[in-house]
């Protein structure tokens, strides 16, 4: 039997970084509304941006349009989407738009 784990009900994200060493690690969680959220593009000391992670409640762990345009416009390579029941994560490239 699967579990399945239901997200909080309002979105949440943060900004992925990397490490020197290659591990990866995340910036301050931001909470937001049922269908939206900012999230602030930071990272520790030390680590680099790669891209953004957040949830989808009650969703499919795929990217709006607003999602990737968002994505697009800070540089993230990477886009990982949340649901209750996945995460996938797409390759954004690195242009900025």
């Amino acid at each position: 039997m699967k579990l399945r784990q239901r997200l909080p009900p309002n979105e949440y994200g943060f900004s992925l970084c990397r490490t020197p060493a290659g591990k990866l690690v995340n910036g301050p969680v931001a909470s937001g509304t049922p269908n939206s959220v900012n999230i602030p593009v930071s990272c520790p000391a030390g680590s680099r941006f790669i891209g953004l992670d957040h949830s989808h409640p009650g969703g499919v762990a795929v990217p709006s349009s607003i999602d990737i345009a968002s994505a697009k416009k800070v540089g993230a390579r990477v886009l990982c989407i949340q649901s209750d029941t996945e995460t996938r994560c797409h390759k954004m490239g690195n242009r900025r738009r």
